[in-house]
């Protein structure tokens, strides 16, 4: 005789939020590099490091962020930064 097993959902890891902080070293990041490009290279920097840390693509950096890591100009950007990285 032949039974059908009722299938069971598996738990995909896509639909629970996973929220993570860090504290990215621009400092290292930032070394040997066009003094004019600081700013826009520190936004790629902490861009790279949530899309290793989290393993995803689609990396949107907030607005908050964005006007933290400007705040003493394009050339002085501050050594470090704490984020608060969510992936769904």
């Amino acid at each position: 005789s032949c039974t059908m097993v009722k299938k069971t959902e598996k738990k995909t890891r896509v639909n629970d939020v996973i929220t993570r902080e860090y504290t990215v070293n621009l400092h290292k990041r930032l070394i040997g590099g066009t003094f004019r490009k600081r700013a826009p290279r520190a936004i790629t920097a902490v861009r790279t490091f949530a899309q290793k840390a989290m393993g995803t693509s689609d990396v949107r950096v907030d607005q908050k962020l964005n006007k933290f890591l400007w705040s003493k100009g394009v050339k002085n950007v501050p050594y470090r930064v704490r984020v608060r990285l969510a992936r769904k």
